[in-house]
């Protein structure tokens, strides 16, 4: 019992670590020019089922994008390791607008 309270704070000190790690997570982002000025369809769905339709699509990702008679079509998750929906719009247009990474 006396290795508890040590046990309990390494557990802690460990979910706080993990809490900033995450917080720190982001979308690389595209370089200035790759910009979508085109129609786009969004979808935003919760992180599974984004990554079940970029899975149908041929992505193993998160988020994904594919175009389609002119169209840009994204997928973004609702609830995914980043906050900023923004990083993955941007990141999914640019992708619409030819850029590889």
């Amino acid at each position: 019992m006396r290795w508890l309270p040590i046990t309990v704070m390494a557990a802690m000190l460990l979910l706080y670590a993990v809490a900033q790690a995450l917080s720190r997570v982001a979308v690389l982002q595209p370089p200035p020019g790759y910009v979508w000025r085109g129609p786009l369809t969004e979808h935003r769905l919760p992180l599974a089922q984004a990554r079940a339709k970029c899975a149908s699509m041929g992505a193993r990702a998160d988020s994904c994008s594919w175009k389609l008679r002119g169209r840009c079509y994204i997928v973004i998750p609702t609830n995914g390791p980043v906050r900023d929906l923004n990083q993955y719009r941007r990141h999914e247009m640019a992708h619409c607008a030819n850029w590889e990474h």
